[in-house]
């Protein structure tokens, strides 16, 4: 997942949506709340907007970098600036390349391939669909984002609050929800093969059931 820290709401929860449409997983937060945020979510990169605030921005870019220092950072920043971030991408802002352009490619370096397949369970971004055992699995738009938050993090359990704030951003989806779609992509799997897909981890959040990804070696990527 790619997190991005700005203190222009609308810029970061804009850019996390353009993100999600190219099925990179993104999410924006409140950067006074950064250290936490990092704390609770599994993440790949990290987007700081130094455009305001840089000396704020900065010394996050340095407790990032202290904590994680194989983690890509882009640091967004104007294009006078005189500061020096702890980031692996400094981008200053100009007309001669769309900012999105460039946030994209860096987004895309750090989650890899989106293609995720197992021997059991393929996902296809280019058409955003499920194979399930060589057969097409029918889900919802809100099914898929479900299933598809699980397949990423399988074979871990993700949390009810990280499945909430990932698959549905900018919503209001009940915790009850979850449940809900949990029990209809079970409904589906079990007219393919008898078997459910998806479990709940009780006390942690949900899962993918076993023998959907080894433990072992977790995805392959197409």
């Amino acid at each position: 997942m790619i997190l991005i820290f700005s203190d222009d709401a609308d810029f970061g929860s804009s850019l996390a949506a353009r993100l999600r449409e190219l099925e990179i997983p993104a999410s924006s937060h409140d950067p006074d709340f950064a250290d936490r945020v990092c704390e609770c979510l599994d993440f790949n990169g990290v987007i700081l907007d130094g455009r305001t605030h840089e000396a704020d921005y900065v010394a996050l870019s340095e407790r990032l970098f202290g904590r994680y220092p194989d983690l890509p950072i882009a640091f967004l920043m104007r294009p006078n600036a005189k500061i020096f971030p702890c980031a692996s991408h400094p981008i200053r802002i100009t007309e001669a390349v769309p900012l999105f352009d460039l946030l994209s490619d860096f987004s895309r370096t750090c989650v890899g391939s989106m293609d995720y397949r197992t021997f059991a369970l393929w996902h296809c971004s280019e058409t955003k669909e499920f194979t399930y055992l060589g057969y097409p699995l029918p889900l919802s738009d809100y099914e898929h984002r479900f299933l598809l938050c699980l397949f990423r993090h399988a074979p871990e359990a993700v949390s009810t609050d990280e499945l909430l704030s990932t698959a549905f951003p900018n919503t209001c989806t009940p915790h009850s929800t979850l449940w809900t779609l949990a029990k209809r992509i079970n409904q589906a799997s079990k007219a393919i093969s008898g078997l459910k897909l998806v479990q709940c981890a009780y006390g942690k959040g949900y899962r993918l059931c076993d023998g959907i990804v080894k433990k072992q070696s977790q995805r392959s990527t197409l």
